[in-house]
């Protein structure tokens, strides 16, 4: 089930350049000791939001990868984005 739900995120980020792991998320939030109140309240959201991109539901905006990035202090849950076609 999980690596279906990793397929659905990479159908539908085909704009972005990035993959957004969910699980990795997950585990980057338990590390740094984040609730997903504490993350969603940083990034201004809420806490269903983050649930559902930790659960691969949803797929969160380069910006919000970035401010995620920012706030874990971790890009372990970013991959590449096979899709993107990077421009000339």
């Amino acid at each position: 089930m999980e690596q279906f739900r990793y397929q659905v995120m990479a159908v539908y980020s085909k704009s972005s350049r990035f993959i957004v792991d969910g699980k990795a998320l997950s585990e980057a939030r338990t590390a740094a000791n984040l609730r997903l109140e504490d993350v969603a309240l940083q990034l201004g959201c809420n806490k269903s939001q983050v649930s559902r991109w930790e659960q691969g539901l949803l797929v969160p905006s380069e910006e919000r990868i970035f401010q995620m990035a920012e706030l874990l202090r971790s890009w372990a849950f970013v991959r590449g984005n096979p899709h993107y076609k990077f421009p000339k």
